[in-house]
């Protein structure tokens, strides 16, 4: 009889003991290419608790009781990733994110050729000005002459490393275009004049063929 007693008492606290346990649910937040995910919002429905996947798509809920949880993942541009999780014991559980399409209205880019009457402080240089200015440099050295700019040149000889500023604006906010098109560094959109050919000489004419 006492064993038997002995035995209910050792169980019931067990019981207390089971009830009582603080268990940890960790993870980590990923795309379907591989990719880990930051900041995703990481939610545990019946506890209320939020918390961010960090740098490395990590996240962890520290002292949890045993039960039964909802984990929600929460990431903009992505589907809402839910999932039931019995937590028994420490998990740690992968979330994969997959990505969701936007139906958004049309985007229409519009682009303003500058004219004369637009009210808008302006210089231009016509092909004679550029005739009589150009001696082999640089084009900023052409430049140099026009209102709020200012030109340099590393060796001092006008052309190769030359550079300019509008307005005390650096190369990476001023844009150069050639018959429309932006010749600025895609990378940081700067404006390397070293690395193009005499712009302003006269054009030469190239004879091609079909090899």
């Amino acid at each position: 009889m006492m064993i038997k007693k002995f035995s209910l008492l050792l169980l019931a606290l067990c019981l207390s003991l089971y009830s009582n346990a603080q268990l940890d649910l960790s993870g980590v937040v990923s795309t379907n290419d591989g990719k880990k995910v930051d900041h995703a919002v990481v939610t545990l429905k019946e506890s209320l608790i939020r918390h961010f996947s960090d740098e490395k798509g990590k996240f962890t809920f520290f002292n949890l009781k045993p039960g039964k949880y909802t984990l929600q993942v929460n990431q903009l541009g992505y589907h809402e990733y839910s999932s039931e999780i019995n937590l028994a014991s420490n998990q740690h559980i992968e979330v994969i994110l997959f990505k969701k399409a936007f139906v958004t209205d049309e985007v229409i880019i519009q682009s303003l050729k500058m004219k004369n009457k637009i009210p808008i402080a302006q210089n231009s240089l016509n092909k004679n000005e550029i005739e009589e200015m150009n001696s082999g440099k640089d084009v900023p050295e052409i430049m140099d002459q026009l209102t709020s700019v200012v030109v340099s040149s590393d060796a001092g000889a006008g052309v190769g490393y030359t550079g300019m500023r509008v307005r005390g604006s650096d190369a990476t906010r001023i844009n150069v275009t050639i018959n429309g098109i932006p010749i600025n560094d895609a990378e940081s959109q700067s404006m390397y004049w070293v690395d193009m050919p005499d712009l302003l000489a006269q054009p030469i004419r190239y004879n091609f063929r079909e090899v």
